[in-house]
């Protein structure tokens, strides 16, 4: 009777919730401003999207002369884009004009043209699941 409460327990404890490990993506950014400032990235959901500085994961760099790649981690699976900036000025944020066009070079995932506005979430998202990924950001300047 002892034995069985005690099997019964540790099959009950051994299946608990799966934890997920967790998704790498590294970033590479081409092509890097040689060595100004720094280098953001940050992994964004639809609810934060374009707003690099809303995302759940968010990472701050020194920008290097060469391309250069950045891991980031993702919280869960699941569905994301990745929005990249060359901080110019180090000032660790996105510096815009009077009417919100970036200043500063910019990029997010899967390139699409950058044209009257921030791209939509589908445009640029990117599945995330247990298998790491490797993704190309090509930074452009948007004003002219």
């Amino acid at each position: 009777m002892k034995f069985s409460r005690l099997l019964t327990a540790a099959v009950i404890s051994s299946s608990g919730p799966a934890v997920w490990a967790g998704s790498t993506v590294e970033v590479v950014i081409n092509p890097t401003p040689a060595n100004e400032g720094n280098i953001i990235v940050a992994l964004c959901t639809p609810e934060s999207f374009p707003h690099e500085e809303r995302c759940p994961v968010r990472k701050v760099v020194p920008a290097k002369a060469a391309e250069q790649a950045i891991a980031l981690s993702a919280p869960a699976p699941g569905r994301y884009a990745v929005i990249a900036v060359a901080d110019v000025n180090g000032n660790s944020k996105l510096d815009t004009n009077v009417i919100g066009i970036p200043k500063e070079p910019v990029g997010v995932s899967r390139n699409p043209a950058l044209r009257f506005g921030p791209p939509k979430f589908d445009e640029t998202a990117v599945e995330l699941n247990d298998n790491p990924q490797r993704i190309t950001i090509n930074l452009k300047r948007v004003e002219k």
